[in-house]
C-alpha cells in the first residue's frame, strides 16, 4: 500500500476507500507483515491523500469511533456506518456519490 501511494500521479483529488467490520488486521506478505495502518495513514496524510471508510458495525458498536480516530485522514475525510451487511450496497453507493459530487458552497 505504501508504494501505491507514490504512483498516484497527478490526480485532482486522491482518495483511498477502506471498508471493514473490525479493527486493524496485520496481513502477512510472504513471511513479512504488511505495512501497519498508522504508517499508511501517516504517509497518506503527508501526501494529501484522503482516506474514507465504510464501517459495518453490527457486532462492534464502537467501530465507527475506532475508524474515525485511527483510520480516516484528510480535510474532508469521513466514516459512513451501517449496522449490517444487508445495508452495505446502499451505503456504498451513497459513499461514492458523496466522494465524487461537486462541493456546493
Amino acid at each position: 500500500a505504501l508504494d501505491e501511494l507514490d504512483s498516484l500521479g497527478c490526480a485532482h483529488h486522491a482518495v483511498i476507500n477502506v471498508t471493514g467490520d473490525g479493527p486493524e488486521t496485520v496481513l502477512m506478505r510472504g513471511r513479512q507483515p504488511g505495512p501497519r495502518l498508522h504508517k499508511v495513514r501517516e504517509r497518506a496524510d503527508a501526501q494529501g491523500v484522503t482516506i474514507n471508510a465504510l464501517v459495518i458495525s453490527g457486532a462492534a458498536p464502537e467501530l465507527g469511533r475506532y475508524y474515525a480516530g485511527k483510520v480516516i485522514t484528510g480535510a474532508d475525510a469521513f466514516v459512513m456506518e451501517v449496522a449490517d451487511y444487508a445495508d452495505f450496497a446502499t451505503a456504498l453507493k451513497k459513499k461514492l456519490i458523496r466522494e465524487i459530487a461537486p462541493v456546493m458552497i
